[in-house]
């Protein structure tokens, strides 16, 4: 059932990496952003989630995404839980295969917290 939620969103030109080491800050103070080998045409909120799920505290969220000029709609908001469930669910196996339990457990925690307080969960009876 979401599946519509981010397949009938507008396409843009990704970049599918976004991790610390992809971005080099010049001499002259200007960020750029490389290693492109994963680009595609992409819901744009798929790179957002690829940051928030790896430098930002759920619970920062909000603010983050505030001063990044974001306007949250439910559609948008729905669509960050999707993709930041996907890219844990990445992490998570990434994590294992690579033998980084920690890092896994962490991404496992992450996942729960996300999926438990998603906008439209069912109410408990």
């Amino acid at each position: 059932e979401t599946i519509p939620l981010v397949s009938e969103v507008g396409k843009t030109v990704c970049h599918g990496d976004l991790d610390r080491r992809n971005f080099m800050l010049s001499e002259d103070e200007k960020l750029y952003l490389v290693d492109w080998e994963m680009v595609r045409l992409a819901d744009p909120v798929s790179d957002l989630t690829m940051i928030l799920t790896q430098y930002i505290p759920v619970h920062q969220w909000g603010e983050w995404l505030d001063m990044y000029g974001l306007q949250l709609s439910t559609n948008i908001y729905q669509r960050i839980e999707w993709y930041a469930l996907m890219n844990c669910l990445n992490y998570i196996k990434k994590s294992h295969f690579e033998g980084r339990y920690l890092e896994m457990n962490e991404k496992i925690l992450l996942v729960k917290s996300i999926y438990n307080n998603r906008i439209g969960k069912p109410t408990e009876e």
